[in-house]
């Protein structure tokens, strides 16, 4: 009996002719998600071969510093014997790799507590560097964030959680790049009126109509953040923010949450001056497409976060709002300049300095990574000002205390930005590039 393999497109036509139409949340979760070729279903979409690189792909100074800074969280937390770190979106596991290496040398109190545990769709991929990770004082699992195929199938719209499989926890719960690739539903004003946009067909061809919105939730989420759009505005909406604070604030009894993501506030994401045309991107190859109706399964869609709906969600169930940067001021108050600094007394060669030193660069470029966000929430825990966010802080006398622990350097697992960016191995890199303004 032969076995007819149903594909994204495939699937998404069978619904629409089934009901003529659906809401673009359902067609950009069956496009990422569908388990026979979504597009994070199928192979790694990081690095130099995929559709885009991460902050953990471009320097281990990233996961470095984040493991300093949930050092702090253990120490402040009373340095709990057994301390989970559950990395929602954790991909192939990169990040993870590069927090406990840092780990092994901060605190061997603090390698021994911790259980590292990654949720991820693509479960029958290992971690990168699980060699490593093995040792008799950390703990690594990988949990499948995927749901039953059959509730999959059923209702794709609700897999923008990554499903916690836990109760109970006291601990650290991250994410990096996870929310902007929950599905989003698109709406506009049109004669005054406020309506969802729909994806349909005519001649087997994607098309957008428009009609009453499939939710009120959609209406209530702008107005409760005081957003009224314009005629003719386009504006995406992400729903699945609130069932991903309403499974976070369950799962969490005491901890922190630490969430990275492009995104900003609601009055700036839905100005109409600055996004008219909403946010919605799309990536095919390393290159901008902003068709969504192309290369279906086999391109990225993403959206911008709004992080007025993650802190509103979050308050909702119990989580409580600590802090709020951009990425840039958050690695620079954790002491990234410092370890720029630290490079040139390595030993390493020049030319691997500067390979170095542009990853890093890259880490807090304004205009790219450096102007992600970083959202810190809590629940029943400590009110101090973590080091991430606190720019009064000795970032110095930090970096000071651990210069036992070398400063990370590029392996064959990061991408070397230089090569892409920078060809020429003479070009030398100053902390004046890194933050031209210290002000910001």
């Amino acid at each position: 009996m032969k076995i007819v393999k149903n594909f994204p497109e495939t699937e998404i036509k069978r619904r629409i002719r089934l009901r003529s139409r659906i809401t673009f949340a359902e067609f950009m979760g069956i496009a990422l998600f569908w388990p026979e070729g979504g597009y994070y279903t199928g192979e790694s979409p990081i690095g130099a071969t995929g559709d885009y690189y991460t902050s953990p792909s471009v320097h281990p100074a990233f996961g470095g510093l984040l493991a300093m800074q949930i050092f702090q969280i253990w120490d402040l937390m009373g340095r709990p014997e057994l301390f989970p770190i559950i990395e929602a979106g954790a991909g192939n596991g990169l990040l993870a790799r590069d927090i406990l290496s840092r780990v092994l040398g901060l605190s061997t109190d603090f390698a021994k507590a911790i259980r590292y545990v990654c949720l991820d769709y693509r479960s029958e991929q290992g971690l990168e560097g699980d060699g490593f990770i093995g040792g008799d004082s950390l703990s690594v699992d990988r949990v499948a964030g995927t749901m039953p195929t059959q509730q999959l199938i059923d209702d794709v719209g609700s897999i923008s959680n990554y499903s916690l499989p836990f109760s109970g926890v006291t601990g650290c719960i991250i994410s990096n790049e996870l929310l902007d690739a929950f599905p989003v539903h698109q709406v506009t004003v049109q004669q005054g009126m406020f309506q969802e946009i729909f994806v349909s067909m005519v001649d087997e061809s994607f098309v957008q109509t428009v009609g009453s919105p499939s939710s009120l939730e959609l209406f209530q989420r702008l107005r409760k953040h005081g957003v009224e759009l314009k005629e003719g505005q386009v504006a995406e909406i992400n729903l699945g923010i609130d069932r991903w604070a309403s499974e976070i604030g369950s799962v969490l009894d005491s901890g922190y949450v630490i969430t990275i993501d492009y995104g900003d506030t609601a009055r700036r994401l839905y100005s109409f001056q600055e996004r008219p045309d909403g946010c919605l991107t799309t990536y095919y190859k390393h290159t901008q497409i902003d068709d969504p109706f192309k290369h279906i399964g086999s391109q990225d869609i993403t959206s911008q976060v709004d992080f007025s709906a993650v802190v509103t969600s979050g308050r909702t169930n119990g989580l409580e709002y600590l802090g709020y940067t951009t990425q840039r001021q958050f690695l620079k108050n954790l002491g990234l300049d410092i370890w720029s600094r630290e490079l040139d007394r390595t030993g390493i060669t020049f030319k691997d300095a500067q390979v170095n030193k542009a990853g890093i660069l890259d880490l807090v470029r304004v205009g790219g990574l450096g102007d992600f966000k970083v959202l810190l929430q809590g629940k029943n825990v400590p009110t101090d000002k973590l080091w991430g966010f606190d720019t009064n802080s000795c970032a110095a006398g930090r970096v000071d205390a651990f210069n036992f622990n070398p400063v990370p350097l590029l392996s064959g697992d990061h991408i070397r930005i230089l090569d892409g960016l920078y060809p020429r191995p003479e070009t030398e890199f100053t902390l004046n590039e890194l933050w031209p303004s210290d002000s910001q």
